[in-house]
């Protein structure tokens, strides 16, 4: 597997995990929920293997999720 493609797993399988996995698990335990929802994505032409995406994450009260990493640069705003 190329670096290429390598980067691009790592990328698909956190997103995955983000978007699917987390929210399930955390449900299924009775625990407050953690939903994400991908709002935008668009490949970066002149950057090869970046791109942006947009995701809107609704949590409720206490809830959150377990330590992890992401592949790139993330920036968050809180809106309550």
């Amino acid at each position: 597997m190329n670096s290429y493609h390598a980067k691009r797993f790592i990328a698909l399988t956190s997103a995955l995990a983000l978007v699917v996995v987390i929210p399930v698990l955390v449900y299924a335990k009775g625990r407050p929920r953690f939903i994400a929802k991908p709002v935008w994505h668009h490949e970066l032409q002149d950057l090869k293997d970046r791109d942006l995406r947009v995701s809107e994450l609704t949590l409720d009260p206490g809830a959150g999720s377990p330590p992890h990493l992401h592949p790139a640069h993330t920036v968050g705003y809180v809106v309550e």
